[in-house]
């Protein structure tokens, strides 16, 4: 009964004295609790609201480098270039979430799947929820310290993504006005992508 309920409302307009037929024909069917049942589950289905939809995006940026005091020196004259030290390249993201859809997200959670971390990510407050079309941004640092020259150095501060942070995974928690859960989860897959699992 529920195929042929579906058939009749689906059915296109110049269909519409078979499908009222069908609706007087069966009209004990539709008042019974079973038919009440169907009716309203379809309905449901019709009315069924989207999800948030949040992604997140790396705007790409290079690392800075700090050189700490000489570890190594040649015999003779050395130019200040090929001094090596102990640097310290610092890089600095801005982890830009949006809610890409008509819908909010509630309690909103960020957290890490696995040992690789950033050294510092900004934190959320779950009682904020994020609005459609909006977005909220969170700073995220890792340092690294290389025994280099300065040329080395200033080369590993140009990659987007150190080793280190490969692998890393970030995973997004949040839910509809239902209460509903839904997570969206990111990883780092090489020096250059942050891709959406």
């Amino acid at each position: 009964m529920s195929f042929l309920l579906v058939e009749a409302i689906t059915w296109p307009s110049y269909s519409f004295p078979y499908a009222q037929a069908w609706f007087i024909e069966n009209i004990d069917w539709l008042l019974s609790g079973v038919g009440v049942t169907v009716v309203v589950t379809i309905i449901s289905l019709f009315k069924r609201k989207p999800k948030p939809r949040l992604i997140i995006d790396v705007p790409r940026i290079f690392g800075s480098k700090s050189p700490g005091e000489p570890i190594r020196q040649g015999t003779g004259p050395t130019f200040v270039t090929e001094v090596v030290r102990n640097n310290v390249i610092t890089w600095k993201y801005s982890l830009v979430i949006r809610n890409n859809s008509s819908v909010s997200a509630f309690n909103l959670s960020i957290s890490y799947d696995g040992s690789k971390k950033f050294d510092f990510i900004g934190s959320i407050n779950p009682q904020e929820p994020l609005e459609p079309l909006k977005q909220l941004e969170l700073v995220a640092i890792f340092k690294k310290t290389i025994q280099s020259n300065a040329q080395e150095a200033n080369e590993a501060a140009t990659v987007f993504f150190p080793d280190e942070l490969i692998g890393l995974t970030l995973i997004l928690t949040y839910k509809n006005e239902r209460g509903k859960k839904f997570k969206t989860i990111y990883t780092i897959t090489d020096n250059k992508t942050f891709t959406k699992k």
